[in-house]
């Protein structure tokens, strides 16, 4: 948001985030595979994440206030676009992301986090939820002990709620469903 919409540098660099949390990887994120989403997990400074989410929050609180319905109702810049290619903030495999934002008015990039972009992660935690649950079920089959009384399962897995993977955080579940 801070580049992209307001043309300021990012919270990342002029807090110095791009070195108090331990990362290498200083894009969007969108293209990491598992093993390096697995190298970023076990790398990153978990306090210097919480904080630098807590900043981000700051920033774009500061900006959305100074909108005005004239800027909400401007398309995205086509410069900002390429400046975040130039740098390496959108790597090429995922440069739809920048068509996608190129499509958007502000507003439209404002209320994606708020409105339709949980969904996608909703979504992916249903997916890793149902792949574990798959797993625990092959797992029990295994044993050759097949009970509807989950209680007479020894080491019986606990399985989530319904509403668990809103409750948790993305990547407790994503590291559970990899276990």
């Amino acid at each position: 948001m801070s580049f992209l919409i307001a043309k300021l540098p990012q919270v990342l660099e002029t807090e110095n985030f791009d070195k108090t949390l331990n990362i290498d990887f200083k894009d969007t994120g969108n293209s990491m595979g598992i093993e390096e989403m697995k190298i970023l997990s076990a790398k990153i400074n978990m306090e210097e994440l919480r904080q630098y989410r807590i900043d981000v929050g700051k920033r774009t609180q500061e900006i959305i206030k100074s909108f005005t319905l004239e800027i909400l109702n401007t398309k995205v810049s086509k410069d900002a676009l390429e400046e975040i290619r130039v740098k390496g903030a959108v790597l090429k495999d995922a440069n739809w992301l920048l068509d996608f934002w190129g499509n958007k008015k502000i507003a439209g990039i404002v209320l994606m986090p708020l409105t339709r972009h949980i969904m996608v992660h909703i979504n992916k935690s249903k997916c890793l939820i149902k792949k574990r649950n798959k797993k625990s079920r092959t797992l029990l089959k295994a044993k050759q002990h097949i009970t509807a009384d989950k209680r007479e399962i020894k080491n019986f897995p606990k399985l989530p709620s319904a509403t668990s993977c809103t409750r948790g955080t993305l990547d407790a579940i994503a590291r559970d469903s990899l276990v």
